[in-house]
């Protein structure tokens, strides 16, 4: 209880301020008060025109007239009762009480009184701190509760789905959330939810408490697929080898994972095939090729998928690859010594070896034809397919057909093994005499069969051997060859398509220098002069270098883009872009095309919008077609120019 006083001369107001009760669930105390006057004198007012006025927490509870006489007592009671005072949020409460009293006597004494009482505490509804926990993990909640007397009721919303963790519990409790909840949150590794503690006492609602929840899904918790499959885009390699072994420049891997999927509602987001440590071997697209290889050996294959969490999955597995070079060959053919018309042939082969658990994969195929030399349309002979061998030397075989021994013959052995095809033509003399005379010509050593002069051996001039060997036709110009590049070796010049290394459609120049063995030395002229290359081949296996494309000094022409003022030229591997614009209007702006193959991929550059402030830019797009837009442009404006890329 408290007790305030107010006195003035003899007369003292006396305030009894006292706590009574409390109701827990309304929060709330019951107080009581007790106004009176105290004096040793009497003092009177029997006119009922004292004024008493009772505030309690800042409201006014009571005021009234009042009469009082205090003659021959001591203490007069003016006013008492009780009041249920509101508690804070917390529960507790300091409660002011101010009272004033007017005697309104001859002698007028005004009164005033004011005082607190602080108020027992009310219990509360409990609190939980903040839940952070991992999906499937069983985790321990601590109420912390304002009475024992409590009990709680525990539930939670995560996403879409709400429930209940535990109901009529005093402080902890376990709790394993749901790995079902996962799918609440199918792009992201964790989520936030709400738990709400409800406190009760006597069954009755004291309150409730919002926390937050944030829930993770487990390390454990990453996409899947079954596997990785392996298809040789080369049909004939994937026929000819079993799975996972390739061949080195032939083969061109088709890589596919199986049965992808997410976990517990995530999406597979993207892929990436790679052969391990190197980069230009890798896919981003499943079932995507990864390109030609240019090494051997055993390599590491990773497939990884990511899905729409940011989690991710991995299997390695092994790849053989098989060394591989075209057929290299050489032969000759002479007549029989004991028929002439019979003719022998030699021959030395070699192909790759493509072994696989000790069998021979690659073979063999030797055909040869022939024809009068002074003809055009070959005859076909020998047709034969050799197995299990990677190397012939000196491999004598006999032609099917007889040949006339007064006529000379052009002579092609064509080898062939599992992927390339080569062939070679040696001229056949006619059989040998010492001369012999035609009404056209004289032949020496042979039979006389065209020409002024027909010999069967080298001719010599002042002591010396003239040159035999036919660089060019026998009108000057070049030679004309259906061949592959990559199968020409012969010195001379040569008019060629096939496998050019400008991927050319059309013919170019092609001089090739033998400098003995296996190695020799190409150049390669575009038939316009713009581009050059140049290579050669190792002595001992004949495997061809690399092409080096050689810088030229002539100055390329700008060409139009298809719009006033827009032009682009191609200058060794890179590619200009100049202009100026000015625009009619705003948005996008349209500015001609460079040809699709100069474009990697999709470009964007920024251009400075010309003003004085020089204070906007735009962007110029190039997309993968060749199409060159400036976007987000002003109406009005300048815009000037000068972009390259590399390709």
């Amino acid at each position: 209880m408290a007790v305030f006083y107010s006195t003035i001369g003899s007369l003292t107001l006396k305030v009894e301020y006292n706590y009574s009760s409390q109701h827990i669930n309304e929060n709330t105390s019951l107080v009581s008060y007790s106004v009176s006057l105290e004096t040793a004198y009497g003092h009177w007012n029997k006119q009922n025109i004292s004024q008493l006025t009772i505030n309690i927490d800042g409201r006014q509870i009571y005021t009234g007239i009042h009469n009082f006489d205090l003659r021959g007592v001591n203490s007069f009671v003016l006013k008492k009762g009780t009041y249920t005072v509101n508690h804070n949020n917390d529960g507790t409460k300091l409660s002011d009480i101010y009272v004033t009293f007017n005697t309104d006597t001859t002698r007028i004494m005004n009164f005033s009184v004011r005082g607190n009482l602080s108020l027992p505490k009310i219990p509360r509804a409990s609190t939980l701190g903040d839940v952070t926990g991992v999906l499937g993990k069983q985790m321990t909640l601590s109420i912390q509760s304002s009475s024992n007397s409590f009990v709680h009721n525990l539930e939670y919303k995560f996403g879409e789905i709400e429930g209940t963790i535990a109901r009529g519990i005093a402080t902890n409790v376990q709790w394993t959330p749901s790995i079902e909840l996962a799918n609440q949150i199918p792009n992201a590794l964790s989520g936030k939810g709400l738990i709400w503690v409800n406190t009760y006492q006597n069954s009755k609602l004291v309150g409730t408490k919002q926390v937050n929840l944030v829930l993770s899904v487990p390390d454990s918790m990453v996409p899947t697929f079954n596997n990785i499959t392996l298809i040789d885009s080369h049909s004939k390699a994937n026929t000819l080898l079993p799975e996972n072994i390739f061949i080195k420049g032939i083969s061109n891997i088709k890589a596919t994972v199986t049965d992808a999927i997410g976990v517990y509602g995530s999406k597979i987001n993207s892929y990436r095939i790679e052969i391990l440590n190197k980069v230009s071997n890798m896919t981003t697209t499943n079932g995507g090729t990864l390109g030609l290889m240019d090494y051997t050996g055993t390599h590491k294959l990773k497939a990884t998928i990511t899905d729409s969490r940011g989690r991710t999955a991995s299997k390695i597995i092994d790849i053989v690859v098989l060394d591989y070079f075209s057929p290299v060959f050489s032969f000759r053919a002479e007549r029989s010594k004991t028929d002439v018309k019979q003719i022998d042939t030699y021959r030395h082969i070699r192909i790759a070896p493509l072994m696989v658990n000790g069998v021979q994969r690659n073979h063999i195929q030797v055909s040869f034809k022939y024809k009068l030399s002074t003809e055009s349309t070959y005859k076909d002979d020998i047709n034969s397919t050799v197995n299990n061998i990677i190397e012939q030397v000196g491999f004598h075989q006999r032609l099917i057909n007889s040949l006339r021994a007064d006529k000379a013959y052009t002579l092609v052995m064509t080898v062939s093994d599992a992927f390339s095809t080569a062939s070679s033509e040696i001229l056949l003399n006619s059989e040998k005499v010492v001369m012999s005379y035609a009404k056209e010509g004289i032949g020496i050593g042979k039979v006389w069969e065209h020409g002024s002069i027909d010999s069967a051996e080298a001719i010599y001039a002042f002591d010396k051997q003239i040159q035999h060997h036919k660089l060019t036709e026998n009108n000057g110009s070049i030679k004309e060859s259906n061949k592959s590049i990559n199968d020409i070796r012969e010195t001379g010049f040569y008019f060629v398509k096939k496998d050019n290394p400008a991927n050319s459609p059309f013919y170019g120049l092609l001089s090739v220098f033998h400098t003995g063995g296996k190695e020799a030395m190409q150049n390669y002229q575009t038939y316009d002069g713009a581009r050059q290359f140049s290579r050669c081949s190792n002595y001992s296996t004949g495997e061809w270098s690399n092409w080096i494309e050689l810088s030229t000094s002539v100055k390329k022409p700008w060409i139009s883009s298809g719009v006033s003022n827009i032009f682009y030229k191609l200058d060794g591997n890179t590619m200009h872009v100049r202009g100026y614009v000015k625009s009619t209007s705003s948005g996008v702006v349209k500015i001609g095309a460079v040809p699709s193959q100069y474009v990697p991929q999709n470009l964007m550059f920024v251009v400075a919008e010309w003003n004085s402030f020089g204070d906007r830019n735009v962007h110029l797009q190039v997309d993968g077609t060749g199409t060159m837009s400036l976007l987000n442009v002003l109406s009005n404006m300048e815009y000037s120019f000068n972009i390259s890329w590399g390709i």
